[in-house]
């Protein structure tokens, strides 16, 4: 069973799917997007009824896009991308990973910010969020994110995007974030992403 279907199947959170491929456009996907988002996390005191955003999908499905989108429309939102956050200082840091749980969310928090000369592709970053799996749990991503939350940015509206597997989906739906699963029409998707791997083969960090 693919992760799109447990998704639906198991009710995780905001399935948004763009199946039409003659009129699909970034534009109008992102516009239709964010209304509909922002109409599911307003209570009726229009404040958010949760604690932020992990926005899921396949790579050029629109996930940075519509993260930055919704981020104006909050005072006190923070964007945070996982792989810069969590798996590139672990690849730089791979050496220095401890044991435990609790102190690779340690590690991770006292690092963050700090930029690493180090560059990775995105295959390479794939490989490394399953070693990270591998060595400490399925939903490390996810619970090392929700510690960075708590740690730096108290009561900031998280908005959360890079992140894969439906085990972290989980995680933070139980935690009281909103989890969002876009699916745009696989033509567009390819091409934004044949584009995108164009410009930039490699992610670089300097390490500081």
């Amino acid at each position: 069973m693919d992760e799109i279907t447990e998704w639906s199947r198991q009710n995780v959170g905001f399935l948004i799917a763009w199946k039409d491929e003659h009129k699909f456009s970034i534009s109008r996907w992102t516009k239709a997007n964010r209304c509909c988002i922002l109409h599911e996390i307003m209570n009726k005191k229009h404040e958010p009824a949760y604690k932020g955003i992990a926005v899921f999908g396949a790579p050029g499905t629109g996930k940075t896009t519509i993260a930055k989108e919704l981020l104006v429309e909050f005072k006190n939102g923070q964007y945070v991308e996982a792989s810069h956050s969590v798996i590139y200082p672990s690849v730089v840091l791979k050496d220095e990973l401890p044991a435990r749980e609790v102190a690779f969310f340690n590690l991770i928090d006292k690092v963050y910010g700090k930029s690493f000369g180090n560059k990775i592709t995105r295959e390479e970053a794939r490989s490394f969020f399953t070693y990270l799996k591998n060595k400490y749990s399925s939903t490390i991503i996810a619970k090392t994110l929700a510690y960075i939350h708590k740690k730096k940015f108290g009561n900031k509206f998280l908005i959360i995007t890079g992140i894969r597997g439906y085990k972290n989906s989980i995680y933070f739906k139980n935690k009281g974030y909103l989890v969002i699963y876009l699916k745009t029409p696989d033509r567009h998707s390819a091409v934004r992403l044949s584009k995108r791997e164009s410009r930039r083969t490699y992610f670089f960090y300097k390490h500081g």
